[in-house]
């Protein structure tokens, strides 16, 4: 989620991932930036002007000045998922957009996916203060929760199951992969931000104390 607006690359962007999604087993997800740019160009009475919102969403004007690339995009959104749930053997894993309440995960209902791709925040406030239920909800067991939407630094922040993969590579940190292994039900994270320096940990301890922070695996 939010393959769009993350940089001024979009049409560079759009063409890699027109080829993305052509290998097996790779798959889109929809964010709250593809599902707010979809809605306005979709929208024949849709008139922009660069303002405090649309300054957040770079790719409106390219779209709308390139009838072809718009296109792309529009095949591009229709392909993407709302969430991705992985079952098989002992692996339970949901991939979504955002964090959100346990009660939307794998629910087709209008307001549950708008919670399962969107987190609102105010952003004048502390992000954590804004998703206690995500501590309440947290257990040792699976499944898993993999999400994204938060820029949470540098570090891999897991609690118990819910895995913050979100390290914002485009503000100079981390691209960070969350490795699922389907064998022995372990999972892994790959993080780099050189090229010439990879990183690699196998993660496998889940049961971190109680805390009001997403405490980094060391």
């Amino acid at each position: 989620g939010d393959w769009l607006d993350k940089g001024n690359n979009t049409k560079e962007t759009i063409q890699f991932l027109k080829t993305f999604v052509s290998r097996p087993n790779c798959f889109l997800i929809k964010g709250n930036h593809e599902n707010y740019v979809y809605r306005n160009l979709s929208n024949p009475n849709y008139n922009y002007v660069l303002n405090d919102e649309t300054t957040h969403f770079s790719s409106l004007p390219i779209l709308l000045n390139d009838e072809n690339l718009k296109q792309d995009f529009y095949d591009l959104y229709n392909q993407s998922l709302d969430y991705v749930k992985i079952d098989k053997s002992n692996i339970q894993a949901y991939i979504t957009h955002s964090v959100c309440k346990d009660v939307y995960l794998d629910k087709l209902a209008t307001s549950c996916l708008k919670h399962i791709y969107k987190q609102s925040f105010k952003w004048t406030l502390p992000c954590l203060d804004q998703i206690d239920y995500m501590f309440e909800e947290s257990a040792n067991y699976k499944p898993y929760h993999i999400f994204g939407h938060i820029n949470v630094g540098k570090n891999k922040h897991i609690y118990r199951n819910k895995i913050a993969i979100d390290q914002g590579c485009v503000e100079g940190g981390h691209l960070t992969a969350c490795v699922i292994d389907l064998d022995d039900g372990t999972l892994s994270f790959k993080y780099q931000n050189n090229l010439s320096r990879p990183l690699n940990e196998n993660i496998k301890d889940f049961t971190h104390p109680l805390s009001r922070l997403f405490p980094p695996v060391v």
